[in-house]
């Protein structure tokens, strides 16, 4: 199920570092966020995508498979994914699951972890 973006409690927007991230990702969200990463990716084949979580106020587990899983697309495009920026929320998340080396140490704006 692909949720609408007029209602999603996710605001995803392209620009620097390549994807902005504001609100709640969860698996209802899967379809819109990889959509985004395709979209970046085929902008800048074998470039980095870089993700700033620094306002994501949730995630659970299916958002942490739509990162994977866009992770996974991104490669297979010649691209790299990582998030650059991540609120205590996603730093949380990652720390907790071990998946911060696999998606990129996350940062805040102000300083690094």
């Amino acid at each position: 199920m692909n949720p609408d973006p007029a209602t999603s409690r996710l605001r995803i927007t392209v620009g620097p570092p390549g994807l902005v991230l504001a609100g709640e990702l969860d698996r209802m969200e899967h379809v819109r966020l990889l959509d985004a990463v395709t979209s970046v990716a085929r902008s800048d084949p074998g470039g980095e995508i870089g993700i700033d979580a620094t306002e994501v106020t949730f995630i659970d587990s299916g958002g942490i498979r739509a990162l994977l899983i866009c992770r996974d697309e991104a490669v297979q495009a010649g691209s790299r994914l990582s998030i650059v920026a991540a609120g205590p929320v996603v730093r949380h998340v990652l720390e907790v699951t071990g998946l911060r080396e696999v998606l990129g140490p996350p940062t805040t704006r102000q300083a690094s972890v």
